[in-house]
């Protein structure tokens, strides 16, 4: 996919992980996608979210300890206020 000399290269948001983005190097521009199905975080308390809602998202040009979301995915994490049995809070695993 062509992209700005500004751009990071990471998805603009989850969906677009799932809806698929144009090959740059196929002449057809058929789309490449990167996974079936957005999965919800298995820690998330609420059903009614959809799936791209019950994730924290960290954007490239976060801070490393304060994630925020901004014009990329850079990573996702738990919003969750749960921890694991480990003792690790479920936003840091």
């Amino acid at each position: 996919m062509a992209r700005s000399a500004d751009a990071t290269g990471y998805p603009v948001s989850l969906d677009a992980l799932v809806n698929g983005v144009p090959a740059a190097r196929d002449p057809g521009k058929r789309p490449i996608y990167f996974l079936r199905r957005l999965p919800r975080d298995p820690f998330y308390d609420g059903p009614a979210a959809e799936p791209a809602q019950t994730w924290g998202l960290r954007s490239y040009a976060s801070a490393p300890n304060d994630p925020q979301p901004g014009r990329d995915v850079f990573d996702v994490y738990s919003t969750s206020p749960g921890t694991g049995i480990n003792g690790v809070p479920y936003r840091e695993w």
